[in-house]
């Protein structure tokens, strides 16, 4: 789907724009579709067995299931897989609706399908976000191993130092991306939008950014970025590293504490072993 724009603005110039989607609304037509129909069939029986599963736990354990990361995590993903399903629904609903005005035309007819490339969109980032859930879910599996289980008892450690820094950079991440928005979203294609100017933000916190392309468009843009650079790049990336790194040694320290008050002390075995032997021989005696 490709759209094209063209914006008069009040000074007599045009500022144009452009957007070219790929969408395919015929999920079912190629001999693959069978299999997406099974996958997706499969999807949903597990969206309802777990979904029985976390009203079954919170039944048995009330508040105290809540007590835990995990099930935030899965309340989330249910929430997510809902969600997933019901933009399904709905663009199925459009692509049917789009379908029978195309057999009616017969093709010559203007049929919009801005609506349905937006719900294809959204449908993408939620299937998206379900991924990455469900790919962290796989760390409660593996918590027995010794480095998994390590990195969970960080996290567990700096959990709450975490949601007050994930705030602050929001916040602070939004003003940034607003601000860039404002300033380059009619010269640079990049910034068209707040998702672009969102994802772009990000780019250039890995060093991937056009600085040259910035300051010709606005040279507070360049200031703004300078400053961008040093509180995004450097100032919180480390905050978050001496976050995580501090809780790290907590954990390591508490685990070879624990190590140490367990194991007996060296010498100990011999000495018990070897007064048993003495008290033998002399009973023998």
């Amino acid at each position: 789907m490709g759209r094209v724009l063209a914006e008069f603005v009040p000074g007599g110039g045009i500022v144009p724009s452009w957007r070219m989607d790929g969408i395919r609304l015929l999920q079912y037509h190629t001999s693959f579709g069978l299999f997406v129909l099974v996958c997706e069939g499969v999807f949903c029986l597990f969206t309802l067995h777990f979904t029985f599963k976390f009203l079954q736990n919170i039944c048995k354990q009330g508040k105290r299931f809540f007590h835990s990361y995990w099930s935030y995590v899965e309340a989330f993903s249910l929430v997510i897989s809902y969600s997933a399903v019901a933009l399904y629904v709905l663009r199925t609903i459009e692509a049917n609706r789009i379908a029978e005005k195309f057999q009616e035309t017969h093709g010559n007819g203007y049929i919009r399908m801005q609506y349905v490339a937006i719900i294809d969109e959204a449908f993408g980032y939620l299937v998206a976000i379900l991924t990455f859930t469900a790919t962290i879910s796989f760390l409660k599996l593996l918590r027995f191993n010794r480095r998994i289980g390590v990195l969970s008892a960080t996290m567990r450690q700096c959990y709450n130092d975490l949601w007050g820094y994930a705030v602050v950079f929001i916040v602070l991440f939004n003003a940034f991306c607003m601000m860039f928005f404002l300033l380059l979203n009619k010269n640079l294609p990049e910034w068209r939008n707040y998702v672009s100017a969102f994802e772009s933000c990000f780019s250039a916190m890995l060093g991937k950014f056009d600085f040259y392309s910035m300051r010709q468009v606005h040279i507070l843009a360049g200031v703004i970025f300078f400053f961008f650079a040093i509180s995004m790049s450097f100032i919180m990336i480390n905050i978050l590293l001496t976050i995580i790194i501090k809780a790290f040694e907590q954990v390591r320290w508490f685990s070879l504490a624990t190590a140490t008050q367990q194991r007996p002390r060296p010498g100990t075995f011999n000495k018990n072993r070897v007064s048993k032997l003495e008290a033998g021989n002399i009973q023998q005696e």
